[in-house]
């Protein structure tokens, strides 16, 4: 369904070139299954795709807090490369 409604803005605003902004953010968690961080934290950290020049979300994902920001990016980036759209 946001691939659908994302496509659906993407190509009425007129822009060719969109720049995706991929960032991992550290979120501290109290709760129990919280898992620590490599600095020894209890946290999440999800992960989240945006296009810089609009603001729309591509995807997210939410992750533990033992996993590494960089893990699965390849797969991330074909996930937002499946709206029609050229990503530099």
């Amino acid at each position: 369904m946001r691939g659908e409604i994302n496509e659906r803005i993407l190509k009425r605003d007129g822009i060719k070139r969109y720049t995706l902004d991929v960032d991992a953010m550290e979120i501290m968690g109290k709760k129990a299954d919280a898992l620590f961080t490599y600095n020894g934290n209890r946290r999440y950290i999800p992960v989240a795709g945006f296009l810089y020049e609009t603001p729309v979300c591509l995807y997210d994902e939410f992750r533990e807090g033992n996993a590494a920001p960089a893990f699965g990016q390849k797969d991330e980036r074909r996930q937002a490369l499946k709206i029609d759209i050229i990503v530099f």
